[in-house]
């Protein structure tokens, strides 16, 4: 398959790539560098993700509890509980007051996801509700695409998604590599042997 850019930096994507993505007319999406090419994914409404997380059955039981902005608009910083909160609808109380902030975010008004929310949201996703490896790089994929959230560094997070899926390094380790790349650093020193080896980024010091 292919398209022609026009003068006007405009291609039409074809039938075939909007079938198998299921875009119409007036849908939005995103564009995200992949080590293959380019990725698209499609914007989906913040909402589609209430309650998107929860536990499943036979999986890890829970315990305990947890606790670059855009000039032109009006941006709410989200912090991990309220979103956990809301992606997981695990407490009676909590839980509707997250999912009312988070449906009052508009593309206007958005709420701001920081690398640390997103490293803490990836964390107990891991540690307190054991889910895999493709669920969790499928969450956070879930959470790039969200039409009401802008995350902090997006490309990057996407970059360590993908390196995460694929087996490459964890998505901690890919993520430090991936910034440091943005940031214009020469190399990442670490002592870390594998992510040395296996990650873009890095050298062993």
């Amino acid at each position: 398959m292919e398209a022609t850019l026009s003068s006007k930096g405009q291609a039409t994507i074809p039938k075939a790539v909007r079938d198998r993505l299921g875009l119409n007319a007036g849908d939005r999406f995103k564009f995200f560098f992949h080590p293959d090419g380019v990725i698209i994914l499609p914007k989906i409404p913040t909402i589609k993700l209430k309650g998107s997380f929860a536990r499943r059955h036979g999986q890890g039981r829970r315990s305990g509890s947890y606790g670059e902005i855009q000039a032109a608009k009006e941006v709410i910083g989200i912090d991990t509980n309220i979103l956990m909160r809301f992606l997981v609808q695990d407490d009676p109380v909590q839980s509707p007051r997250a999912t009312k902030i988070i449906t009052e975010l508009s593309e206007v008004e958005p709420g701001f996801v920081s690398l640390v929310t997103i490293l803490e949201v990836f964390w107990v996703l891991k540690s307190v509700f054991k889910r895999s490896r493709q669920d969790l790089a499928s969450d956070i994929e879930k959470v790039l695409s969200a039409d009401t959230l802008e995350v902090q560094n997006e490309q990057e997070v996407y970059n360590a998604v993908v390196a995460f899926r694929t087996g490459t390094g964890s998505f901690e380790d890919a993520l430090v590599g991936s910034l440091g790349i943005w940031r214009g650093c020469s190399t990442t020193l670490t002592f870390d042997g594998d992510a040395a080896r296996r990650l873009q980024g890095f050298s062993l010091a």
